[in-house]
């Protein structure tokens, strides 16, 4: 599910979008190339299960929600940090709204 082969230094997109009102998809991207893929009930969900499931694992995700992002983050952070990340998504995604 999640283990193409990512090139050596890059740093890669998790995109987060909402599919319906418990399903959130995670696409891992790395430029346009679509590395793997997520489908968790939430947002932390998907930020977690992509740092821990994606092999070879990168250092760091670049991670997006819709139009914004909370920048380049460590993948232990995601780990551990996921509904701080997933509710800075929802905050930012809605004063853009």
């Amino acid at each position: 599910m999640l283990s193409k082969k990512l090139a050596f230094n890059v740093i890669p997109s998790l995109r987060i979008e909402k599919v319906d009102s418990s399903e959130y998809h995670g696409r891992i991207l790395d430029g346009r190339e679509l590395l793997g893929e997520v489908y968790q009930p939430t947002i932390a969900d998907v930020i977690g299960e992509a740092a821990k499931l994606y092999q070879p694992a990168p250092q760091a995700f670049n991670i997006y929600y819709g139009p914004v992002s909370v920048g380049t983050i460590i993948r232990d952070r995601m780990m551990y940090d996921a509904e701080t990340y997933a509710h800075r998504l929802v905050v930012l995604e809605a004063l853009l709204a």
